[in-house]
């Protein structure tokens, strides 16, 4: 507890040291003029997509949280937890790996039709060409690329205080940043081929 308040003040200390609290001086800040550059067919089409995208968009949201709370705030997610990892032994590793594609999957499930509604939104406005095999490619993609990265991540934290239970989250906050670093530079090259071809 006590470091935790330490790093809880340092923490403070420096955003209020490094926030810059009033506006530079000397530069010209002017609001946004869409009219300037856009006509008002191109405007009202914008808002029209924003207001058709919005809905599937804030459903799967809370659908996501829903799922979420459900799962790990009670004992339900433990019990999927378990019966994923039962037929291998049951062992920690197991719990994390199959565990980690036993709720991930329910979650994307319960999200896929509202991903579904926005996509064809995005068909019907023009910014989506991919044909629905597609859409399932890159859905699936995309569930792989996070599970991976779920599995990695949970592997490190739950072993880290398997091993230590004072410290995991100290390790794991600099593994954590560390992590972060090396995703930044590695996603471009590692991640976004996955996607989209480049020339």
């Amino acid at each position: 507890m006590a470091v935790a308040t330490v790093l809880g003040l340092a923490l403070l200390a420096l955003v209020v040291v490094l926030t810059p609290w009033r506006p530079l001086g000397g530069v010209a800040i002017e609001a946004a003029q869409p009219m300037l550059d856009f006509t008002k067919q191109q405007i009202a089409r914008e808002d029209a997509y924003h207001s058709a995208v919005r809905p599937p968009g804030y459903a799967s949201l809370v659908v996501s949280l829903m799922v979420a709370l459900a799962l790990g705030l009670t004992p339900l997610g433990a019990r999927v937890v378990e019966r994923a990892a039962a037929p291998l032994g049951g062992g920690w590793v197991w719990q994390v790996l199959l565990g980690a594609v036993a709720l991930t999957l329910v979650g994307r499930a319960l999200t896929l039709p509202w991903d579904a509604w926005a996509e064809s939104v995005r068909r019907r406005y023009g910014l989506s060409t991919r044909s629905w095999g597609g859409w399932v490619a890159d859905v699936a993609k995309g569930y792989g690329v996070g599970l991976v990265l779920t599995m990695v991540v949970l592997l490190v934290v739950v072993g880290l205080a398997r091993w230590s239970s004072q410290w995991w989250w100290a390790l794991g906050a600099a593994i954590g940043a560390v992590l972060v670093a090396v995703v930044s530079f590695a996603y471009p090259v590692v991640v976004e081929p996955v996607f989209n071809k480049f020339e």
